[in-house]
C-alpha cells in the first residue's frame, strides 16, 4: 500500500508545527496484517498515526528487542500495538508510533533524545489513537450514557505522560478496548475539560498552552501520576517547550532542574513585572515602561515564608505564610478599580543579579508612578484586649520603608 496523505491535515492547524531534532523510526503494517519497524526516517518524515495508551506490567508490553527478535506476540500488549496499525490503514495511513516498542530504552542517548522529541511526535501525528484499557464495550451494544461513568473514571486521565499526548495532537479519537470509537477530542470536548480542568480552547485549538501562565499548566498536570518520580518532571517538557538531559535516580531534583528551565524561559530583565489581581492562581505580566497600566502598590516589613517570584510562577504561593496580605492587597486594589498590583517579595526574581539591581534601582520610579500604597502593618491590632501604638509598629523603624512613605 502506497504512503498517502492524510486528507484531515488542513490549513485550518493552528499551531506551528515543531520538528523534532530525533531521528524517528516507525511501525509500518504489511498487507498480511503483520507489523515491523522502519528505519529511521532522517527527513520526510511520511504522514502517520500515533498511540496514546497506559502502560501495564513490563512483562505485558512489547519492546523493542522483542519486534528484532520477532517475539512479542503472545504478550498482553501485542493487541492495542494491532490495534493502532488496523485502525490507521482504516485511515488511510501506512504508518504508525507507538512509545513502548518504537523507541530502544536500552540505549540511554536515545530515550533521552526520544523522550524530549514526544510532545513534537504526537503535535505532528495526522491522527493520535487513545486506547482505554479500563472502557469495554461495544457502541453497538451500549449507549454512551452506560460508558461515559467508565471513561470520566479512566486510568488514562491520571498518568502524567498522557496530558501531553491529549494536548499535543490536533486529531484524537478515545476507543475501547473492543475498538468502539467513543468519540474525538472535539465531540467530547465538554466532557474532557470538566474532568481534567483543561479550557476548551486548548483541546479546541483556539490557544497555544503557552497563552497559559505557567501557574496554569502546571494545574493541569496536578493530581497525574508516574511511576517514577523524574518523570513528574520529564513529562511536562514539552509542554513548557524545555529540553532536558534525563538522569533517572535524581529523584525530586528532576523537577528542581524542570523549573529552573521554565524560569529561564521567563526571565526578563527590563520592565516593570505586576500581578494580575484577577488571575487565579496569581500570575504575573510585565511590561515595558511605555506600556505600564495604573497599578497599586504594596508596602510592608518582611518576614519568614515570604511569596517569591518563583511560587507566583508555580502556582505554589498559596502555602506561603505571605501570602495572605497579598491576596488582601489584591483584593483592595480590585475594589478601588486597579487591574494589577506591585509587590516587592514576588515581583523581582531575585535570583536574577541582574534583575535584582535593576529593580532596586527603579524602585523609587516604581513607587512614585503607583496611583496607591496599600501599607501593610502586621503587627498593629487596635482591636486586641492590649491595642498597640501605631507608632510602635515594626513598619516605621524600617529603612526601605521611609523610600516608600515620601515617595506616596
Amino acid at each position: 500500500m502506497p504512503a498517502q496523505k492524510y486528507p484531515l491535515r488542513t490549513l485550518l492547524y493552528k499551531r506551528p508545527r515543531i520538528y523534532s531534532s530525533r531521528i524517528m523510526r516507525l511501525l509500518e503494517l504489511n498487507d498480511t496484517g503483520e507489523f515491523s519497524l522502519t528505519n529511521d526516517f532522517v527527513n520526510n518524515t511520511p504522514h502517520y498515526a500515533i498511540l496514546s495508551h497506559t502502560w501495564g506490567a513490563d512483562t505485558e508490553e512489547v519492546t523493542f528487542e522483542d519486534l528484532i527478535q520477532g517475539i512479542g506476540q503472545s504478550k498482553a500488549g501485542y493487541e492495542k500495538i494491532r490495534f493502532c496499525g488496523e485502525q490507521a490503514r482504516r485511515d488511510g495511513l501506512r504508518y504508525f508510533w507507538v512509545d513502548v516498542c518504537c523507541i530502544n530504552k536500552s540505549n540511554s542517548t536515545e530515550l533521552t533524545e526520544a523522550i524530549n522529541s514526544m510532545f513534537g511526535w504526537y503535535e505532528n501525528a495526522a491522527k493520535c489513537y487513545v486506547y482505554l484499557s479500563d472502557v469495554c464495550g461495544e457502541i453497538d451494544s451500549l449507549t454512551w450514557s452506560t460508558l461515559e461513568p467508565a471513561f470520566r473514571q479512566s486510568r488514562w486521565f491520571t498518568r502524567g505522560w498522557t496530558l501531553q499526548e491529549l494536548i499535543g495532537p490536533r486529531y484524537v479519537e478515545f476507543y475501547t478496548t473492543h475498538g468502539a470509537l467513543l468519540g474525538s477530542k472535539a465531540s467530547l470536548g465538554t466532557v474532557i475539560s470538566e474532568v481534567t480542568g483543561i479550557p476548551m480552547e486548548v483541546l479546541s485549538y483556539s490557544k497555544r498552552p503557552d497563552e497559559y501562565s505557567v501557574p496554569e499548566r502546571i494545574a493541569w498536570a496536578s493530581g497525574r501520576q508516574t511511576v517514577r518520580v523524574e518523570d513528574r518532571a520529564y513529562c511536562l517538557m514539552g509542554l513548557f517547550g524545555v529540553y532536558m538531559p534525563l538522569l533517572y535516580g535524581e529523584g525530586e531534583n528532576a523537577f528542581q532542574r524542570l523549573q529552573k528551565e521554565i524560569m529561564g524561559l521567563t526571565n526578563q530583565t527590563s520592565g516593570l513585572r505586576l500581578l494580575n489581581v484577577d488571575s487565579r492562581p496569581l500570575a504575573i505580566e510585565t511590561f515595558a515602561s511605555q506600556d505600564e497600566p495604573d497599578y497599586a502598590i504594596l508596602s510592608h516589613t518582611w518576614s519568614s515564608n515570604e511569596v517569591s517570584f518563583q511560587d507566583i510562577l508555580l502556582g505554589k504561593a498559596q502555602h506561603k505564610k505571605g501570602y495572605q496580605k497579598i491576596k488582601n492587597c489584591c483584593e483592595h486594589a480590585s475594589r478601588h478599580g486597579f487591574k494589577y498590583v506591585w509587590v516587592d517579595t514576588c515581583c523581582i526574581d531575585k535570583t536574577s543579579s541582574a534583575e535584582l539591581q535593576e529593580a532596586i534601582c527603579s524602585m523609587h520610579k516604581w513607587y512614585k508612578n503607583a496611583q496607591i500604597c496599600y501599607v501593610y502593618l502586621e503587627d498593629y491590632m487596635p482591636w486586641s484586649s492590649q491595642p498597640s501604638q501605631l507608632s510602635s509598629c515594626k513598619w516605621f523603624k524600617r529603612g526601605w520603608t521611609l523610600r516608600k512613605c515620601s515617595e506616596q
